[in-house]
C-alpha cells in the first residue's frame, strides 16, 4: 500500500467532546461500557468543558496531545461527580492508563485541583514534538458539573489549564463509553484484496507545511481510506 501523509491545520487547536444524556447516577459505572454517546461530537479550545451545564449525563474530552518539550509534566483533573484521566504513552489509546482521578461520591469545583490527593498524577516524562492521546471521562448526577484538567511542566511553572496550542482533536479511542479498561489499538489494519488500489492513512490536526512537521512514528488520526487509483 502506499501511505500519503497530509497537513490540515488547525487553529489553535482543540479538544474533542462528547456527551452521554439521560443516565442517572454520580458513578461512571452507570453507564454500560459500550454505549455510544447519543449526541453529536463538539470541539472545545482547551482541555476543559464549561461547568454547569446540565444533569444526569457523562461527557468524554479527548484529544492528541503534542509535549511543546521534553521533560517532567504532572498533571491535576477536576470534576464533578466521578471523574477519571486517562494519559497513553504515545498516540495509541490502546496504551491509556489512569493517571488522576476524582472518586465515586465526591465532586470538586471548576479549577478545584487540591481537595483529594488523587486529583494530582505522578510526574510523567514526555518527549519535545511527540504526541500522546489524553482523555477525561466524568459523570454528572444534579448540581454542579465540572471536568477540566490543568498541568506544569518544562517552562510550565504556574499551574494552568492544558491550552489549545497543544492539542489536536482526535476520533481515536473506545467508539462508546470506556473510561476504564483496553480500547481497541488506534489504527486496526487495512488490507484490501489485491488490484483494489491503494491505501490512504491521514494525519489531521498538525500544523506546518514539511513532512517534517509530523513527528515520526505518529499514528494516522484521521483514519484509513482505500482509492482505486
Amino acid at each position: 500500500s502506499l501511505n500519503l501523509a497530509y497537513n490540515a491545520v488547525t487553529a489553535g487547536g482543540r479538544a474533542t467532546v462528547d456527551k452521554w444524556t439521560n443516565y442517572v447516577g454520580s458513578a461512571l459505572s452507570d453507564i454500560p461500557t459500550g454505549t455510544a454517546a447519543n449526541t453529536t461530537s463538539s470541539t472545545v479550545p482547551e482541555f476543559r468543558i464549561a461547568p454547569n451545564v446540565g444533569d444526569n449525563y457523562g461527557t468524554r474530552i479527548r484529544a492528541l496531545l503534542t509535549a511543546p518539550a521534553t521533560g517532567a509534566y504532572t498533571f491535576w483533573v477536576a470534576g464533578d461527580d466521578e471523574t477519571v484521566l486517562n494519559l497513553s504513552t504515545n498516540a495509541d489509546p490502546a496504551n491509556r492508563g489512569k493517571i488522576a482521578a476524582v472518586p465515586d461520591g465526591s465532586w470538586t469545583y471548576d479549577a478545584e485541583y487540591d481537595k483529594y490527593p488523587g486529583q494530582k498524577s505522578a510526574a510523567i516524562n514526555l518527549v519535545a514534538g511527540q504526541q500522546y492521546f489524553i482523555e477525561g471521562f466524568m459523570k454528572e448526577e444534579a448540581g454542579g458539573d465540572v471536568l477540566g484538567v490543568a498541568w506544569t511542566g518544562p517552562g510550565i511553572t504556574t499551574r494552568q489549564t492544558i491550552p489549545g496550542s497543544v492539542l489536536s482533536p482526535t476520533t481515536l479511542g473506545c467508539a462508546g463509553w470506556c473510561p476504564t479498561g483496553t480500547p481497541p489499538p488506534a489504527t486496526p489494519p487495512v488490507t484490501p484484496p489485491t488490484g483494489a488500489g491503494v491505501t490512504l492513512d491521514a494525519w489531521t490536526g498538525i500544523g506546518g507545511t514539511g513532512l517534517s512537521s509530523i513527528a515520526t512514528g505518529t499514528l494516522p488520526n484521521g483514519g484509513s481510506s482505500t482509492i482505486a487509483q
